[in-house]
């Protein structure tokens, strides 16, 4: 070999990697994607439980008074005293209004 041949060779390496080189990068490879692997199915299953708890925790904080049958209920309590009551009281203080006030009233 000549001494430029030699220099260039010593400068740029020789012929690139050896197999043990390559098998050693491949290996490194193969084990970087089964990490990542393994980390995306732990972050997978993480975000998963956590929007389930959230699910949980949003459907346990809505008050009973916002459902249906509980704002049924509340109504028909309501409407139950209001017929109970006497309402302004005057109707029944002073008797029936005159029919014109009736009419007038738009009752």
């Amino acid at each position: 070999m000549s001494w430029l041949s030699s220099a260039v060779h010593s400068i740029f390496g020789g012929g690139g990697p050896s197999q043990a080189e390559i098998n050693a990068i491949n290996e490194q490879t193969k084990a970087v994607k089964d990490a990542s692997a393994t980390a995306k199915a732990s972050a997978d299953a993480a975000l998963k439980a956590q929007q389930d708890a959230n699910l949980l925790a949003q459907s346990s904080s809505v008050p009973a008074a916002d459902s249906e049958s509980a704002r049924g209920a509340m109504d028909d309590e309501l409407r139950k005293r209001l017929k109970a009551s006497n309402g302004i009281g005057l109707p029944t203080q002073f008797g029936e209004p005159p029919v014109g006030y009736r009419m007038l009233a738009g009752q």
